[in-house]
């Protein structure tokens, strides 16, 4: 009886090893690169850390169009406001975005805006990254 109990047990652990290695795997799915692409539409706003919180953003909203256009609307606290909607964004294999003239407020000595290539997070919910060292992010809403 023993024996048919063990045999019995096998099977079980071997399935609950199984479903446990697919459910994982699943959680580290790399995207197409249209997922990807798919997944970066929508609104951005900056997460302001510790890192960039002396910088004076009030607020940095990026908006990525499907058909590839481009809104920054952003406001420090000195009142100064930048509102740009005819910008262009494209996705980039190997988790990056492309930005056309992105004005970075977080570090950007001239205050000029120019063209970015920024890591991209596809987790829940994604995240643009304006340095991979800093807690200053764009976050999908």
């Amino acid at each position: 009886m023993d024996r048919i109990i063990t045999l019995l047990q096998r099977p079980r652990r071997f399935w609950i090893l199984v479903v446990t290695i697919g459910l994982l795997s699943g959680c580290f799915r790399k995207h197409s690169d249209e997922e990807s692409r798919s997944l970066l539409v929508g609104v951005f706003r900056l997460h302001v850390g510790s890192a960039c919180d002396t910088r004076g953003v009030v607020r940095d909203e990026l908006i990525l169009h499907a058909d590839g256009k481009l809104e920054q609307h952003a406001q420090l606290n000195t009142g100064k406001r930048y509102d740009v909607t005819d910008r262009h964004w494209s996705y980039m294999p190997d988790s990056s975005v492309s930005l056309d003239q992105w004005l970075d407020l977080i570090d950007n000595p001239t205050g000029k805006p120019g063209g970015a290539v920024l890591t991209v997070e596809l987790r829940h919910p994604p995240m643009i990254l304006v340095n991979p060292d800093s807690n200053c992010f764009y976050v999908k809403q």
